[in-house]
């Protein structure tokens, strides 16, 4: 052992000196004894000290006993002697022996003294390692002593080429860390410690306190402590993981103010899973830090409920489908509501444990998932769409429904039990306890009439009229449209003749005559050629003409209709109005304007009409078309029917034209003074013609009875009622009676004159 004196070669020079010191006295016996002395020669010299006792180097017992390197108990142990020692008396020689070398008691005074203990180590920084009872887990400048758990065994272990080894002491039942300058103790104190950009953790006493986290690379210790990869964890005071990056954390969490880092959430994702949890996007379900986890994840793949991974689409547990996950998002159906589901009724109380607000978005009714698989019933269930439109919630019209409401597609509504597909365009499909279901709205039925009156249905809104049960669109038009001469007015059949009356009227001064009819009954020729040789019938059939209204006042006589085409179409049939271009009127303000600088020939675009006057006039713009149409027109026609009713006791067939007067298609009115005749007829195939005479000269009645009495049958007849001055006239009857109304009109109307 370095700086230790070898004890047998010590005794090997002890005894080459006593045969010198043996010799020389022999070769000076055989001298005296050959030659003899020699007279006068001095006496010789005495003999030499005899020489000392020597003691040899190397270790010894207490008591003296000498014993060999390695063999001693530290209780044993009593000297060591670095060299030999001359153990001096007074006669002796120690012939060059000294007899100073001292005693080392101490094992920790030299690596000699050190080596006489069995199973001890030296180093110059801690010294002897082994021979004391607290060199245990004895650290000294960077150098730890390790002694095993039978004390046979003792080694110094450097820090600097262990760096982040781990070394179990067994004498003291404790690991060691480290750091490459010195050793940390493990001690049952929690601590965590980073070296060369590992860390490590204190977790107990014993085997294994020492917790490496390793990650996805190799480790630094090799022989003790415990090494973990990616997804491992220990538990201390908390459980703590090892990730990717060789940290320990508690938490797998990314917080809501860092789920914009990548390299965070792809770390904290990869130990998640590898620790056997479920990753959701930025988040890690049901680590031990979180107890009853309730967080959203959102745009993650799910979120954690009650620690539990639910993940999107799918249903929580327990909750009777009232909740369900989409995209990391926990919703829940309608839950404040109270008709189904009551025992979830505090679920909107569960708070988001990282964003601090509720956990559950409540969605309304017919409210769908992401990715529409599912919908908010009205039973506060998510129920399944089956792939069909489930976004529209409706409402049952009935009493006592099945069930109030649901979801159905956004143009059906729901009956009660079923969804009802949309009667938009269905003019024949039944009401429903007097509603039908409009797109997607339950809507108040009322039938409506063909034009004609000979077929009922139903229009999608109240103000709508019904044109064609039949047709495959269009069954209906919206109020301020027109078919023909049929103009839609509030959902009531009128016609666009009685708006030419209307404006027609109110260009009257004076005395005035009113008729409007039929082409063939208002025109008085229509054989005549025009300009480019046409007829004028066949030039009327060609633009489509309707009623015409013809207006005889102050000397002036304007005539006025309706067409069925633009007027930009008809070309050359302009020139029977004497204009060649209407293109200055078409303007789409539903007002008349000029068709040119001679004002004769006045057109309303969006109602496809015409006024007409040999003099050139002026139609003023009014807001309302409509305006003033009861004085002019209902209220007079409203007021002979009155009169009828009040006078007729007995009608020639009915009742009918107490309600039959709605379209003023044909009306005639003249008035002359204080004398007036004013009419209308009206109906399809049996008409109602009302007609009053006021202060006639002439007894109406007398004639109107002969032809009567001459003509009448049971379907037909003519009512005539006297009241002072003023007769009253009822006709009704059709083409296939005795009296057909169309065919007396004229005669009792527009052929008449008032003197």
């Amino acid at each position: 052992m370095k700086g230790t004196t070898n004890p047998i070669k010590i005794s090997k020079i002890y005894i080459l000196l006593t045969l010198i010191i043996v010799i020389s006295i022999l070769m000076s016996v055989i001298v005296e004894a050959g030659g003899g002395r020699r007279r006068g020669s001095p006496p010789p010299p005495p003999p030499p000290p005899p020489p000392c006792p020597i003691q040899s180097a190397g270790c010894y017992k207490t008591g003296d006993v000498k014993a060999g390197f390695g063999e001693l108990a530290p209780a044993e142990f009593g000297y060591f002697l670095s060299e030999n020692k001359c153990k001096r008396t007074a006669s002796c020689d120690c012939r060059g022996v000294p007899d100073n070398i001292a005693q080392e008691t101490d094992p920790d005074g030299s690596s000699g003294a050190c080596s006489c203990i069995a199973g001890t180590d030296w180093n110059a920084k801690g010294r002897c390692c082994g021979d004391d009872t607290d060199d245990c887990g004895k650290i000294s400048i960077g150098v730890l002593c390790n002694i095993d758990a039978n004390a046979e065994f003792a080694q110094w272990l450097p820090s600097t080429p262990n760096l982040g080894d781990v070394r179990y002491v067994g004498c003291g039942n404790a690991e060691f860390l480290s750091d490459g300058v010195n050793w940390i103790k493990c001690d049952g104190t929690f601590w965590k410690r980073t070296i060369s950009n590992i860390e490590y953790v204190c977790i107990g006493i014993g085997r294994e306190s020492i917790v490496e986290c390793c990650g996805d690379a190799s480790c630094k210790s090799r022989i003790d402590g415990k090494r973990l990869s990616t997804g491992q964890s220990v538990t201390a005071d908390k459980t703590y993981y090892c990730r990717t990056d060789k940290k320990f954390v508690t938490d797998l969490d990314v917080p809501n103010s860092q789920i914009d880092d990548t390299a965070l959430i792809n770390k904290n994702k990869a130990t998640c899973e590898k620790a056997g949890f479920t990753w959701t996007g930025t988040k890690c379900c049901s680590e031990a830090d979180d107890t009853n986890e309730y967080y959203n994840d959102i745009n993650g793949i799910g979120g954690c409920w009650n620690s539990k991974p639910v993940i999107s689409i799918s249903f929580v547990e327990g909750t009777d489908d009232s909740v369900v996950n989409g995209n990391g998002q926990f919703h829940g159906c309608e839950i404040d509501k109270t008709n189904y589901n009551k025992a979830n009724d505090n679920l909107l109380n569960i708070v988001d444990l990282h964003a601090g607000v509720s956990l559950i978005k409540n969605d309304n009714y017919c409210s769908n998932d992401p990715e529409k698989n599912y919908y908010c019933s009205f039973t506060e269930k998510w129920l399944p769409t089956d792939f069909a439109d489930r976004t529209h919630f409706s409402l049952a019209p009935v009493q006592n429904p099945k069930q109030l409401g649901e979801c159905c597609a956004q143009d059906q509504c729901w009956d009660g039990s079923q969804c009802v597909e949309n009667q938009a365009n269905k003019p024949l499909a039944q009401p429903i306890e007097g509603f039908r279901c409009i797109n997607g709205q339950w809507t108040n039925a009322e039938p409506k009439l063909s034009p004609d009156e000979t077929i009922a249905g139903f229009c999608p809104k109240p103000t709508q009229c019904l044109v064609n049960v039949f047709a495959s669109k269009d069954q209906c038009i919206d109020s301020g449209q027109y078919t023909g001469d049929n103009y839609c007015e509030n959902g009531n059949w009128s016609s666009r003749t009685k708006l030419l009356a209307l404006k027609l009227l109110k260009l009257k001064t004076g005395d005035y005559t009113l008729f409007c009819d039929s082409r063939e009954n208002t025109l008085n020729n229509l054989k005549y050629l025009t300009e480019s040789n046409e007829l004028v019938a066949n030039v009327l059939t060609n633009i489509q003409t309707n009623n015409f209204c013809i207006l005889k006042t102050a000397n002036k006589v304007v005539a006025a209709t309706s067409i069925n085409k633009d007027v930009e179409t008809i070309g050359s049939s302009l020139d029977i109005f004497g204009v060649t271009s209407c293109n200055d009127a078409l303007i789409d303000d539903s007002q008349y304007h000029p068709c040119d600088n001679t004002n004769r020939v006045w057109y309303n675009k969006n109602l496809k009409s015409l006024i007409y006057s040999v003099t050139p006039i002026t139609i003023p713009a009014e807001a309302d078309q409509l305006g003033s149409f009861e004085e002019f027109i209902l209220n007079p026609i409203k007021s002979i029917i009155a009169a009828i009713k009040r006078l007729v006791t007995k009608p020639p067939y009915d009742q009918s034209y107490i309600n039959a007067v709605k379209k003023f298609e044909k009306l005639y009115m003249t008035q002359l003074g204080s004398k007036s005749i004013k009419g209308t007829i009206e109906g399809k195939n049996f008409k109602n013609a009302v007609i009053e005479y006021l202060n006639s000269d002439t007894d109406v009645c007398k004639f109107v009875d002969q032809y009567s009495l001459a003509k009448k049958d049971a379907l037909s007849g003519i009512s005539c009622q006297k009241e002072a001055n003023n007769y009253y006239i009822l006709v009704q009857g059709s083409q296939f009676t005795s009296i057909n109304p169309d065919l007396i009109w004229s005669d009792l109307t527009a052929k008449l004159r008032l003197k």
